[in-house]
This record gives C-alpha cells, sequence and structure tokens, in this order.
C-alpha cells in the first residue's frame, strides 16, 4: 500500500489540474455564473445614506463594501475571481494584499457551538442546545485533507497581488505536508518564515512532550517584488527587555539614550557601561550617544495567550483564535486601506480585526454558525457597512457510480413519500423531479450533499418553465439549508415556489418497512414548512418636521418541528419546552430595513442575543425597537429580518400607506 509520501506528487499534480479546469471553466463562463449574492447589507445605526467607506477597488469603480460570505470557499474564490458588473464587484485576480487562513487541522474531532436559551419556566436554568460548526474528519485521513487544500491554495495565488503574502496557520497534524505542497505551488523560493505560536491551555499529558504551539507558514506571492512588512510598527517591533530599557539612563530632546564608546580606535573605555558623561565633555570624538529605539527586529516565535474564558473578545466558537495574533499578522503585511482575505473564517477575528486596523475585507466560511458569530461580532464592534452574502451557484454534487445509484434512488424515495410521481427515464434530465398530476404541481427533491439555497431556488424555477406541461408550481423538498428560501423567493417576487423540509432521519425509516407510501399517509413523516416569523404592525409617529419614529415589535416565531432539527433527544425535548414558552427566544439577532426595496435588505437596526454591545450569555433579543428615519412621501414599505439560533432566516414585509407617515 502507498505510503501518503509516493502520494504527495499525485496529489499536488491531480489538484493543480482541477484548480486549471475551474480557471478554464471561469473564463469561457465569464462573469455572473458565480455571483455573490446578497442576503444583508448591515449599515452601521445613523447611516441613513447606506454609503461604504473605503477605496474603490479600480479607477471610477463603485466605492468598496467589505463582505462576509457563506459558502463554500472553492466557489466563493470563483466568484472573486469572476467579479460581478452588477454589484460593482470588479474581478478580484491580483488584487488581495494580504491571505490568512486558520484550515481545519485533520484533528478527526467534531466542532460545536453551544446556544444558551432562557429555561422554559421561570427559575428554570436556561437550555444549552450543542449546534453543529463543522467536522474535522476525512474520509482518506491527511490525504483527503491536502486534496482539499491544493486546489484553493492555487486560487488563493491566483488573488493574491504581485507584492501580496500568504500566511497558513496549521499544527502538528499536517504542518509538515502542508509545507510541501506550498513550496510547490508558491516556490520554495518565496517561503519566508515557519512562524511558532507558543501558548498555554490546561490540557497536559504523560505520554509525550505537551503540545503548546501551532506553525504558521508564511509566503510572498513575489518574494522578489518588493512584498510589505512592517517590522517597526507598534504591535510587531520585538520590545526590548526591561534590563535594557534601564540601561538608557540620559535624556534629551531625541529621547532616551546611552554614553557608547566601545569599538571606537583609540578609546580608553572598555564597555558601555564604563561610559561617563564626563568623557563626553572631555572625549566627544570618542563617545556616541545610542538612542533607545522602539525595539528590535521581531523574532519567528510568538509568546501570545489564547483567548480565556473571560477574554472580553471570546464568542465560544471552539478554535477562536487570539485578536492579538492577528494584529501581528495584519499590522506586519499590510498597510492601512489594503484587502485582506480570510476563506477559513471561524469566529471572525481576521475581519474583526481588519475593520478596527482601517483595513478593507473579505471573509467567508462554510458553516452557519461561523457567519453568525462573525456578523455579530462585528455589529458588536461597531463595524462600518458591510454585505452578508451566499454564492449564487451550486456545483453538481459529485456523485458517479453506485454512489449516485444510491442518491437518486433515495430522491425517488422521497418523491413516492411526498406523493409524487417519478418522471420516467428520459423525459427530464434528474431522477430528483417528479410531478403530482391532479394539481399540475412539480416536486424537485434537493441533493442531501449540499444546503438548499438561491442555486436551486433558480434552478426550480427554470424547471418550472422548462419542463413539458403546464405547471401551477413546483416544490423543493429540502434536507439543510443555507440561507432562508423564503426570503430569497420574496426577492424574486415568486408565488409560484414553496420549500418544505425533508425529514433527517428519513433513510433510517425508511429501511424499516417496505412501504414507503403507508408512512406517509399515517403521518409518520412530516414535510414541514420552513420558519416563519410574525411582526405586529408597526407604529409611525412624527418626531420632527422631516423624521419619523418607527416602533416593531416581533410577536411569534414558528419554528420547525423538532422532529425535523438533527438533534439529541434531550435537546429536542428542551426545543419543545421552548417552543411551548417562549418561541421568541430562538431568535439570534434581527434587524429592520425602514424602506425594503424586494431587492437589497439594507439593515439599519440590528439587535443581536445578549445586546448590541455583548450582555449575559443565554438572554434572548430584545423584541421592541424603535428607530428614527427621514420622512417619506408615499409609501414605505418595512421588512424585519431575523435569523434563528440555528442559522435559519425569516423575512416579514408590510407596506405602510400615505396616512402612517
Amino acid at each position: 500500500m502507498a505510503g501518503l509520501i509516493d502520494e504527495l506528487p499525485k496529489i499536488a499534480a491531480e489538484g493543480r489540474k482541477e484548480a486549471g479546469r475551474l480557471l478554464d471553466r471561469l473564463q469561457r463562463a465569464g462573469t455572473g455564473k458565480f455571483a455573490l449574492q446578497t442576503s444583508e447589507l448591515v449599515l452601521p445605526p445613523g447611516d441613513l445614506a447606506g454609503d461604504a467607506g473605503g477605496q474603490d477597488p479600480e479607477p471610477g469603480g463603485r466605492a468598496w463594501q467589505n463582505r462576509l460570505v457563506h459558502g463554500d470557499n472553492l466557489l466563493v474564490m470563483q466568484a472573486l475571481l469572476a467579479g460581478d458588473p452588477e454589484t460593482g464587484l470588479p474581478s478580484m485576480r491580483g488584487k488581495i494584499d494580504l491571505i490568512y487562513i486558520d484550515p481545519p487541522f485533520d484533528s478527526k474531532a467534531d466542532y460545536r457551538t453551544k446556544v444558551k436559551l432562557p429555561g422554559p419556566a421561570a427559575g428554570r436554568k436556561p437550555a444549552v442546545i450543542e449546534q453543529f460548526a463543522y467536522s474535522d474528519k476525512w474520509m482518506d485521513g491527511t490525504a483527503s485533507y491536502l486534496k482539499m487544500m491544493v486546489p484553493r491554495l492555487v486560487l488563493m495565488r491566483e488573488l493574491l497581488k504581485d507584492s501580496g503574502c500568504l500566511y497558513v496557520h496549521c499544527d502538528w497534524h499536517v504542518s509538515h505536508y502542508l509545507k510541501i505542497i506550498l513550496d510547490d505551488i508558491f516556490g520554495k523560493h518565496n517561503f519566508l518564515n515557519n512562524i511558532v505560536w507558543c501558548y498555554q491551555t490546561r490540557q497536559f499529558s504523560k505520554r509525550y512532550w505537551n503540545r503548546k504551539h501551532d506553525d504558521i507558514l508564511f509566503y510572498a506571492k513575489d518574494a522578489s517584488s518588493g512584498y510589505t512588512f512592517n517590522w517597526d510598527a507598534d504591535g510587531v517591533i520585538q520590545p526590548y527587555s526591561e534590563a535594557t530599557v534601564k540601561k538608557y539612563r540620559h535624556r534629551d530632546e531625541n529621547g532616551y539614550y546611552r554614553l557608547c564608546g566601545r569599538g571606537i580606535s583609540g578609546s580608553p573605555i572598555r564597555s558601555a557601561k564604563d561610559v561617563d558623561p564626563i568623557w563626553e565633555q572631555t572625549h566627544p570624538e570618542l563617545v556616541v550617544r545610542d538612542y533607545l529605539g522602539k525595539g528590535f527586529a521581531p523574532h519567528d516565535y510568538w509568546m501570545i495567550d489564547i483567548v480565556n474564558q473571560a477574554a472580553h473578545e471570546r464568542t465560544n466558537y471552539d478554535t477562536q483564535k487570539p485578536e492579538k495574533l492577528l494584529e501581528k499578522i495584519i499590522k506586519a503585511s499590510t498597510n492601512e486601506g489594503d484587502i485582506v482575505a480570510d476563506f477559513f473564517l471561524g469566529s471572525g477575528t481576521t475581519a474583526a480585526v481588519a475593520e478596527r486596523l482601517g483595513r478593507r475585507w473579505i471573509a467567508s466560511d462554510i458553516g452557519k454558525p461561523a457567519v453568525m458569530i462573525a456578523r455579530n461580532r462585528l455589529i458588536r464592534q461597531n463595524a462600518g457597512p458591510f454585505r452578508v452574502q451566499t454564492v449564487g451557484g451550486v456545483p453538481k454534487a459529485g456523485l458517479s457510480g453506485n454512489t449516485a445509484k444510491r442518491a437518486g434512488d433515495l430522491a425517488q424515495a422521497v418523491l413516492n413519500l411526498f406523493g409524487a410521481v417519478p418522471f420516467a427515464p428520459g423525459e427530464t434530465p434528474s431522477r430528483n423531479l417528479g410531478y403530482i398530476p391532479q394539481d399540475r404541481t412539480l416536486v424537485l427533491v434537493d441533493a442531501s450533499s449540499r444546503p438548499t439555497g438561491p442555486g436551486t431556488i433558480r434552478k426550480a424555477r427554470a424547471l418550472r418553465e422548462s419542463v413539458p406541461g403546464e405547471w401551477e408550481k413546483i416544490v423543493i423538498l429540502g434536507w439543510t439549508f443555507a440561507l432562508d428560501p423564503a426570503a430569497v423567493m420574496h426577492q424574486l417576487g415568486d408565488g409560484r415556489t414553496e420549500i418544505l423540509a425533508i425529514p433527517p432521519d428519513l433513510p433510517g425509516k425508511l429501511h424499516m418497512t417496505e412501504n414507503g407510501r403507508k408512512l406517509a399517509k399515517t403521518g409518520e413523516l412530516r414535510f414541514a414548512p420552513l420558519p416563519c416569523l410574525s411582526v405586529k404592525d408597526p407604529v409611525v409617529e412624527a418626531c420632527a418636521e422631516d423624521a419619523v419614529r418607527i416602533t416593531v415589535e416581533l410577536d411569534n416565531y414558528r419554528f420547525l418541528p423538532p422532529g425535523i432539527v438533527p438533534l439529541d433527544e434531550p435537546d429536542k425535548a428542551r426545543l419543545r419546552d421552548i417552543l411551548d414558552s417562549d418561541p421568541l427566544s430562538l431568535i439570534e439577532d434581527w434587524s429592520i430595513d425602514p424602506d425594503y426595496d424586494g431587492n437589497e435588505f439594507r439593515s439599519r437596526w440590528q439587535q443581536c442575543r445578549g445586546g448590541k454591545a455583548g450582555g449575559k450569555a443565554g438572554g434572548r433579543t430584545a423584541a421592541r425597537a424603535e428607530l428614527t428615519v427621514p420622512k417619506k412621501a408615499g409609501r414605505r414599505t418595512i421588512g424585519v429580518r431575523a435569523v434563528d439560533v440555528f442559522g435559519l432566516e425569516s423575512l416579514w414585509v408590510k407596506e405602510i400607506g400615505y396616512d402612517s407617515q
């Protein structure tokens, strides 16, 4: 059996070929196919114009807007390389100054975020539900991990400026293998440092030397092009020790200094400590003033504490990195206004620090919990305008052979359980499509390997028009959801598309009976409608000659049936209690657009659980909001967007007439 060393050349070659195919496809497809879809433009309070700060990415271009993207980074990077003229995003090829990534470490672990919710009754402790964040497990171990990384690293190189830099954060699981892969992609001559981040943890072992450091591999795209390295920036430069500082006892208008004469020809002084101020008077040609600088060039090992339980910046995300670590990297390798990217975002530290340091940023993660945590973190620190987006295009589910057949069989079974008739072979290009003749309804079963999102909705609409027959509507049956499909459908103005959730335990139940239709008829399987937010009618009052105060109050929240949610049984029971007593406590955050145009949701007021500036963990969002906006002639449409603790979104829209303003 071939070892990993034997496989590395093949892994590198195949990864490069895959990246080459993706780049060729981008060139053929042009822009638009890989567009990023905006679900929300987050505006700071008081920014009623909605103008984004920062520099234009190209002369004459639209003002820069930072981007927080949910989706597979392979798709995100393709979208960035393609650009999108409709949203003002040019191709980012060769535009990014710094990429920092902290990919999973092949640690064979499942990572979860803990969600605290108020107790269902007075006096009871808060309920704790563990939300799945991501799995750091690979079918073929490290080989699978490296196969995932190679094409992504190639695309990152395409996005970097010639003077740009890449930092890859890893640990002992994969650092040595990644170094070989990176040398192959970036060139060994562009490798600058293996930075060692040292820290303390409470984990100890008596079986081996305790692992108390990570590795950060630092590469320039082109080391000969004059890449940025601000070694003397605050927070980067290595400070002098206290003992060294004490030697600088004298001071003048230029700062602290010490008298030094060692090494000067003819000087009787043997060392710096022998210098007396009188020598400067009597032998000025032999004595020099050595001024105390900021420090000396930094080392490649850093002693930085991990984020402890009580830290203000803590988000309770398992792999959160300290802000001080990212400050050091961003200050060293960028200047104010430069573009920083992170395609394995995690808790959002890179975006949060880049924002605070006046850098522009792009951040993405495949996990919805990560995007939710990062969004709220940015809001709490009063970040400037930024877009929350998702990848518009969805790749085909790379199934082949028996795997594809099993996926097709599962889709056919779901269609039968729903009461739909599958199309005969050859009638449609997909085995996932069926119909209900009496209702003139198409039924599409989305792939179980990806979340249902905008791409699926657009595909469904196209099928409704292209499949022979006069179809009144199409029903999409999804397993999981990338973002609120109902909000997307509202933006599209489509009332002929419906989305229902497939019970997650359906595959297991199919093995328990030969008669799937019987299960559906007896109600043992439920295809549930998606969550729905209800809001009381907004109250609009004049508060100034040219302004009105709008009061918005949440009314109720209809969540998925607990049996639909992939939770352990104890958590399902806790969820049922909460749904019965306080469903609004499931809202993680909500926001208001007082002038929703049906296309782009511009949130001008935001509220996170625990309050905008943080607060007690396990608290609930305020259910009532007041905001003051300019008076408007004519009708006004108010939009309210809510995201629950599981990442599902809901959109409520209400039009206000003339008399209300």
